[in-house]
């Protein structure tokens, strides 16, 4: 019973500070939460094709946009002259799935960024939305220090 316990509890700790209640003196710091508070009314460059509005799109996508400028931030501290952008393309369902993803028109040099936002965009999914059988392809641009 005790092995079982202990990782279930680091687990539950582990989801109580990224959703920025926290667990003890490990607290999402309050950049995140100012992130997820200022949801933007329209982002610049946003390419939409299907049934979701634009601001379906955006609320789905602050969650994930903070949580890789906070990735960003981190990558700071080793490399303090990082910035560029990109743009990431999704193709969601009616139901919410994420049916393809795509990482295109990279200006930032930092692999391991790059890397770690293309495992994160494996986890996204969205709120349902639309008829049956439809889909939304979009391209959102992301920018890093600029």
């Amino acid at each position: 019973m005790k092995a079982l316990f202990k990782p279930t509890v680091f687990f539950l700790c582990l989801l109580l500070t990224t959703t920025g209640i926290g667990c003890g003196k490990d607290k999402a710091p309050a950049k995140a939460e100012d992130c997820l508070a200022q949801i933007p009314e329209s982002v610049d460059g946003l390419r939409i094709e299907g049934e979701r509005p634009e601001k379906n799109i955006i609320v789905n996508m602050v969650p994930f946009i903070c949580g890789i400028q906070d990735l960003y931030q981190k990558r700071l501290a080793e490399k303090p002259e990082l910035k560029g952008s990109l743009e990431l393309k999704i193709l969601v369902e009616f139901n919410g799935e994420i049916i393809s993803y795509a990482i295109d028109r990279v200006t930032i040099d930092d692999t391991v960024l790059v890397k770690e936002i293309k495992h994160r965009l494996g986890f996204l999914d969205f709120d349902p939305y639309g008829r049956f059988n439809t889909e939304t392809e979009f391209t959102y641009p992301v920018r890093f220090g600029n």
